[in-house]
């Protein structure tokens, strides 16, 4: 376990970050966790709307779960700001959601670092839209609750 306060080292791909804000929150505004939990109370699924050809199905594309979850988190004061970096390891996608406390959390994706410009930019995208859906907790809907059958098969 690390010391408080020391730079933790991120155990899936090895990357460190700095868990410790410098500033101290302010006791009378929301703490991220309550900020949060009051989101996880409104937050609705991304809904399916895009479509994929190769495998005949729909999913929730970026923008679909950018409305699902940005209104819901801004109204409650949370922050998602996701950026891309390079380190010794590679490239990743690095996600920052903050709150008016001063809290944050923050994560990573790995990201290619070889193929075409465009491959680059739709794993990137695919980082961005799976990496948020994580953070806030939701899933994908067609709008249809088949209670699971269709993963049963």
């Amino acid at each position: 376990m690390d010391a408080p306060g020391t730079p933790l080292r991120h155990k899936s791909i090895g990357r460190k970050y700095d868990d410790n804000p410098k500033t101290t929150p302010n006791p009378q505004t929301q703490t991220l966790a309550a900020a949060l939990l009051a989101v996880q109370g409104e937050i609705g699924n991304a809904t399916k709307s895009a479509a994929n050809p190769f495998f005949k199905s729909k999913y929730a594309d970026l923008n679909a779960v950018h409305d699902a979850v940005l209104p819901v988190m801004t109204k409650h004061g949370v922050q998602v700001q996701q950026s891309t970096g390079w380190d010794a390891e590679g490239r990743f996608l690095l996600s920052t959601v903050l709150s008016k406390g001063d809290d944050r959390v923050v994560s990573t994706w790995p990201l290619p670092t070889t193929g075409t410009p465009q491959e680059q930019g739709s794993a990137l995208t695919y980082g961005r839209r799976y990496n948020l859906s994580v953070i806030a907790g939701i899933g994908a809907s067609d709008g249809t609750d088949d209670d699971g059958n269709a993963a049963s098969k």
